[in-house]
């Protein structure tokens, strides 16, 4: 009875210390999977700054590379005299409503077309062809090469988003048939060892029978080896847990030194779930554990007082 409630305490404490470890384990990832995110924000935030100085540069460059066509083509301002409707105003204030349209994906308003209107009529009214043609030169230059750009950046970006598609079905459709042939397998060694189960049980039920002509004595000494199987199954399913604990402690340190790869936050996620099915597992197995061994200490004392009467009852009858 002694050796039976050690050995009870001592597997509960190193349960516990299991679902300790387990709990200090899933704060760690959780501790870690916040610096990453951190981290994560800074990146995309350099990564937006670095977009808006790339932006700003190529809209100097086209400025500029305009500003050079204009200087180049025209060397005069329109007959009226007035600066502020010359080719080089209208172009800029076109330019610059084509590329918000480009940037910001919304057309221009009307109060924008309004201010650009008169300017262009009077170039229209004017006779100075020069002009006339510079205008047109410098509007089908910058639509060109904004359409060009959409054109490819659309093929780019569906390129890349079909290449991605691809992978992650043959992955999926890979690991897919990869788990139906494991099952498959541990069904098949399942069923092997439920048929090795049941043969082992009867031979052993035919064994006590042989030994013991009480029915009983035989049942509870049945009950009690069952029991004692299911305790040591028990004890084997916490320490497989242990096992796949450390196979987690494990990989969550590979995935430390993989704190860059884009798909970091998915995978703690993944080994979070996995972490909080396992500590339910291993909440279950205590709890289980507990049970079979309150059965087979009650079993125990059960039997010790059955064959303590049984023992009394033939001392009575010897002294009759």
């Amino acid at each position: 009875m002694e050796e039976y409630r050690e050995q009870y305490n001592s597997r509960k404490r190193r349960n516990e210390e299991l679902l300790n470890d387990i709990a200090e384990l899933e704060a760690h990832v959780h501790q870690f999977e916040k610096s990453v995110h951190i981290k994560r924000q800074r990146i995309n935030k350099h990564k937006e700054v670095e977009k808006k100085y790339i932006k700003s540069i190529e809209d100097i460059k086209k400025i500029y590379k305009l500003k050079q066509i204009d200087k180049t083509t025209s060397q005069q301002l329109p007959i009226n005299g007035s600066k502020q409707h010359s080719p080089e105003i209208i172009c800029d204030k076109l330019e610059k409503l084509i590329e918000h349209q480009h940037t910001f994906k919304d057309n221009a308003t009307s109060l924008e077309l309004a201010r650009i209107q008169p300017t262009i009529k009077e170039m229209l009214s004017s006779s100075n062809v020069d002009h006339l043609r510079q205008l047109g030169q410098s509007l089908e230059y910058i639509t060109t090469k904004i359409k060009i750009e959409n054109k490819q950046q659309y093929k780019t970006e569906k390129d890349k988003d079909d290449a991605d598609k691809r992978i992650l079905q043959n992955e999926i459709t890979k690991g897919h048939a990869e788990r139906i042939s494991e099952s498959k397998r541990l069904f098949q060694i399942k069923n092997s060892l439920e048929q090795e189960t049941r043969e082992a049980e009867l031979r052993l039920a035919k064994r006590v029978r042989e030994l013991y002509s009480d029915p009983t004595i035989q049942a509870h000494i049945i009950k009690k080896l069952r029991l004692k199987a299911a305790c040591q199954q028990v004890n084997t399913e916490v320490q497989l847990t242990k096992l796949q604990v450390d196979e987690l402690q494990h990989r969550v340190q590979a995935l430390e030194a993989q704190a860059k790869s884009q798909d970091l936050s998915m995978a703690i996620e993944d080994l979070m779930t996995i972490m909080a099915e396992k500590q339910q597992r291993a909440k279950s197995l205590l709890k289980t554990n507990d049970t079979c061994r309150k059965n087979l200490l009650e079993q125990t004392l059960q039997q010790k007082e059955l064959m303590q009467k049984k023992k009394e009852l033939v001392l009575q009858c010897f002294q009759n």
